[in-house]
Order: structure tokens, then C-alpha cells, then sequence
């Protein structure tokens, strides 16, 4: 169960907060056609993500049968990508304890980092998934040639050793399963990288480790039957957009997510990307728009960043996450009396609580989401109502939440700068612009 309380965001308990009124405003916003307008591009499949469920339901069992049957004597998987083929992967690895079996990551183009996790990996026992729909992302595939040039001279079967997930008909993967064989999963065309996490890109490397694909995908399936509907705050996805962009309105540039729990802060570097990608834009009127994502972790960040958003600019709103029931909770009974009674995850929660109430004291806005226990099944349904949330944000500012032109821009010089025939434009371009620039450097 996943439960929203935004009391003090409210006016009535803060005074910088907002009010009904301007909920209902979004609410009747929706009412007037933009709920409308979204359901379309849910059903053509610009909004993706809901329709792939049940691609992803479709590719379950083959999933769970080659990571039962090919990879049964493998001790080690390595994610090999970056971005929305990276980040979902990480945030699910790092919620489930699993079976054991270790998940690695190869996502920056750090020579180090590249070395040194293939010199101490029982190559032997190790399978690497290289994620890219595309098949282009420059990173990806420069980790892949790595890969691959260090299994063909340990003489390792690229077919026990390489798995693709990648776009079902094109793209430079497909061409290399082709030719040489490799296991393949597929993305669908349509569903951009941030919003892939909940199918194969996800699921793969969490079926590996033992966790239950299953219960991701129910969580998932019942926040897009739950989230339906103009009507605040029945629509939790709806009433989550509203209540950060109304803050956003009145100021609040910096949307921050804070759990308290280890487990879920890689969820905040998920939710970076996802809120950052996909709404920091230029609007349908020509205005730059956006409200920057941060990931905070309580309670260490009580013991840094706090003090700012206390005492700092009113800028922030902060979304606090409590994991009400831990089922590996530990008694502190011992010499400090005031400890006597308590628990480790009672003392997380009421440093949460007296956050709330502290910032409340300073006028400072928050809201906090509530999950009875950190299981798959409510793991599933947050992705979801975030990727919801996202995306009706986007609506209620204007622009297309599922591009990232201003992210194109970068890889075209990149690919430029490489020598990419199709790219020389851009190099011109890029030499242009490098040429124009008055240096200052000491």
C-alpha cells in the first residue's frame, strides 16, 4: 500500500503552502481537456509505459525461463548501460536483498572503473547485459567492445556471456544477434529509456538476483488500473503533478526526495533523471521551463543539507518517503536510557517526523509518502505513479515529457566528433562554436 499525505503542504498548516482552490484548478484544468488530451496519448502510444505493461507481462515467462535455465551457473550480472538502462536496474537491486548473486554496473566511460571491474570478475560466471534500444548510445557500446574483446581473449562463449536488450528490428545489436547468435530481449519501439524500467530492462537483472518480477509488474498493473480519472486527490498520480507544480509556481525550483531508507535512495537518482528529462523544456510559448529534481537521503542529510532547507531560500519542496513496518527492524535496548523501548527504524521514522515538524516551524512546505512495507508489489506501484505523475506534469507545463532534444544536442556533436559520416554538420558546427569562444583558463 502506497498512501500520499501532504498535509503540510497545505496552506491551512503552513502558510506558504497552497491551497484547495488551486488544486481544483488543476483538477478542472484536467476536467476541461487535458486529462482528455493525455488519455489519447496514452492510448497512441506516445505516453508508452502503460500499454508496455503488457508487453512486459508477455515477456515474463520467457525472462524467468532463460535466467532459470541459462544463467543457473552464473554468480555475477553486469548492467551495461547508461541513463534509463541503468539507473531503474540500480534502484531495484538496491530495494531486495535477493538470492545473493551479484548485480554490477558499467555505465560511465571510466577507464578505471572499466578495468578494474573486469580484472576482478570470474569472467567464467559472469553475464553481461548490454542495454541500448537505440543500439547507438556511444557509452554502451564502448563498454560492449570492451566486453567483448576481454571474453574473445579469455576464448568465453559470446553466446553464454552476451545478452542484448535492445529494439525487436533495428539498430547496430540487432545486426550483431544476427550475425552472431546472442540472446536477445526486446524494448519496444515507442517507450523511451527513463520510462523502461518495469519490462526487460528491469526485470532481467532482477529475476537474475531472485527478485519477484512477478509482484513488480502487479504493483505496477494495479497503479494503472487505480490512477484513472480527473477527480483530486482520488488520482494519486494527478494530485502528486498538482501539488509539485503548484509549488513550483510559487517558487519552489528544487523538487527534493528524500527517503529514509538506504534501499530507496537510489529511487531519488531515478526520479532525477525522470523529472529532469523529461520537463526541463522549452514550452508550447517559447518559455524555459522545469523544476530541478535532488536526491536526499534522511536521516544523513539532516546532518548537511537540512540546514539549507531550513534556513535557506524557500525554493524546495520536499517529498519525505517513510517505510512504516521493517521487517528486519533491531531493538537499541542497552546503557542509554532513553533508548530503552525503542527500535532502530522507530528512531529513523521519529527523526522523520520531528523533520516535518521542524521545517513546518520555518514555513517550509513538504509532503510525505507512506509505504506499509518496502515489498515488489509497492515498489511497482511507486515506479508507476511517478512515470504517471511525470507525465501529466508535463502536460500541465506544456511540453512533451518523453523527448530529451536538449540531450540529442550533446550526442550529435559526440558523434560528430567521433567521425560519424551522417554527424559532420555537427562537427563543423561544434568547431564553429569552439572558435567563437574569448578563452579565459589559468
Amino acid at each position: 500500500m502506497v498512501s500520499i499525505d501532504y498535509s503540510l503542504s497545505m496552506q491551512e498548516n503552513v502558510p506558504t503552502g497552497i491551497t484547495p482552490d488551486e488544486l481544483q484548478q488543476v483538477s478542472r484544468q484536467f476536467e476541461q481537456g487535458l486529462y482528455q488530451q493525455m488519455e489519447s496519448r496514452f492510448k497512441d502510444g506516445t505516453y508508452a509505459f502503460r500499454q508496455c505493461l503488457s508487453d512486459a507481462r508477455e515477456q515474463l515467462p520467457a525472462i524467468k525461463d532463460y535466467v532459470a535455465h541459462q544463467l543457473a551457473d552464473m554468480q555475477n550480472f553486469v548492467v551495461v548501460g547508461i541513463g534509463g538502462s541503468n539507473l531503474g536496474n540500480i534502484v531495484l537491486d538496491t530495494a531486495f536483498a535477493g538470492n545473493g548473486r551479484k548485480i554490477y554496473y558499467l555505465d560511465n566511460v571510466e577507464p578505471h572503473k572499466v578495468k578494474h571491474l573486469l580484472q576482478n570478475l570470474d569472467l567464467k560466471r559472469t553475464v553481461f547485459n548490454i542495454i541500448t534500444k537505440s543500439g547507438s548510445t556511444s557509452e554502451t557500446l564502448a563498454n560492449y567492445l570492451v566486453v567483448r574483446r576481454t571474453l574473445e581473449e579469455q576464448r568465453l562463449p559470446l553466446q553464454r556471456h552476451l545478452l542484448f536488450t535492445t529494439d525487436p528490428k533495428k539498430g547496430y545489436l540487432q545486426q550483431l544477434r544476427q550475425r552472431d547468435g546472442i540472446p536477445t530481449f526486446t524494448i519496444p519501439p515507442q517507450l523511451g529509456g527513463r520510462f523502461s524500467v518495469l519490462g526487460a530492462v528491469g526485470f532481467l537483472s532482477s529475476a537474475f538476483k531472485g527478485i519477484d518480477i512477478n509482484q513488480l509488474l502487479l504493483g505496477a498493473e494495479s497503479a494503472a488500473q487505480e490512477l484513472q480519472g480527473t477527480e483530486l486527490p482520488r488520482n494519486k498520480g494527478l494530485l502528486l503533478a498538482a501539488i509539485y507544480l503548484q509549488h513550483y509556481r510559487k517558487g519552489r525550483n528544487i523538487n527534493v526526495f528524500m527517503p529514509y531508507s538506504d534501499r530507496l535512495y537510489p529511487f531519488g537518482l531515478w526520479f532525477r533523471q525522470l523529472w529532469a528529462e523529461s520537463l526541463g523544456k522549452i514550452d508550447q510559448h517559447g518559455q524555459k521551463v522545469g523544476q530541478t529534481p535532488e536526491a536526499s537521503l534522511g536521516t544523513v542529510d539532516q546532518h548537511s543539507q537540512v540546514q539549507l532547507y531550513m534556513e535557506g531560500p524557500d525554493d524546495k519542496v520536499i517529498t519525505f518517503v517513510k517505510v512504516c513496518h521493517h521487517d528486519d527492524d533491531i531493538a537499541l535496548d542497552g546503557e542509554i536510557d532513553y533508548f530503552q523501548g525503542q527500535t532502530m527504524a522507530g528512531l529513523l521514522n521519529t527523526q522523520l517526523h520531528a523533520t516535518e515538524m521542524s521545517l513546518k516551524k520555518q514555513k517550509r512546505c513538504s509532503l510525505r509518502l507512506e509505504v506499509d512495507t518496502l515489498s515488489e508489489w509497492n515498489l511497482g506501484y511507486l515506479m508507476y505513479l511517478y512515470m504517471y505523475a511525470t507525465v501529466a506534469a508535463g502536460e500541465m507545463l506544456g511540453v512533451n515529457p518523453v523527448d530529451q532534444p536538449g540531450v540529442e544536442e550533446g550526442k550529435q556533436f559526440t558523434y560528430g566528433l567521433l567521425g560519424r559520416p551522417e554527424y559532420q554538420d555537427k562537427k563543423h558546427e561544434y568547431r564553429h562554436l569552439q572558435q567563437s569562444l574569448r578563452n579565459y583558463c589559468v
